[in-house]
């Protein structure tokens, strides 16, 4: 690709089980930033990012688990990561769980590559159609989905949590053969 002013080089690789601490932080980070207006101060400041860790090295470690973890490196460090896998919520389809970039590196490619790269596992995985939840009051996230080729769908559900509730917003996108997932092909290493 040619050099372009600003650009980053970056890798995308399958999430190790070491990775675990960087995720839990960055997650954290992430959802204080990005939730901030959705979810109150004190919540977002209780977050316990030792139990989150433990969370993701197991699912990350799970041989047994129908799910993905890939992270896109840059300065060797993470930056942001996406997991995905059979959708939770209907019997059909592959689903998105989570996507979180680190939020001094937001708008700078990372979350188009992941994005990207999650529903290409996906494809190769069979799957024709793939869904992601976000939070309706979740404006930038939802115009990056959108952007991204992902379309809001009719169905909505809740986020609940420590006597919270939020609505969310399911949008989907197809993967079937012939669908536009041309920034799906990505190589191990890029260049933005």
């Amino acid at each position: 690709m040619p050099d372009v002013q600003g650009a980053q080089r970056f890798e995308l690789r399958d999430a190790v089980a070491a990775d675990a601490s960087e995720l839990a932080e960055l997650t954290t980070a992430a959802w204080r930033t990005a939730y901030a207006e959705i979810l109150p101060e004190g919540f977002l400041g209780a977050m316990d990012v030792s139990a989150r860790e433990e969370r993701l090295r197991e699912r990350i470690s799970d041989p047994g688990l129908a799910c993905f973890t890939i992270v896109a490196i840059s300065g060797g460090r993470c930056v942001g990561f996406v997991s995905g896998g059979p959708a939770r919520a209907t019997a059909d389809g592959g689903e998105v769980c989570a996507i979180y970039v680190a939020p001094d590196h937001c708008g700078r490619g990372f979350g188009r590559s992941l994005l990207g790269a999650a529903a290409a596992r996906l494809a190769d995985a069979g799957y024709t159609q793939a869904r992601l939840w976000v939070f309706t009051r979740n404006r930038a996230a939802r115009r990056f989905y959108e952007r991204c080729g992902w379309r809001a769908e009719a169905g909505r559900a809740y986020w609940r949590r420590d006597g919270l509730r939020r609505q969310l917003t399911c949008y989907s996108r197809s993967l079937a053969k012939g669908a536009r997932l041309d920034e799906a092909r990505l190589e191990t290493a890029i260049t933005r």
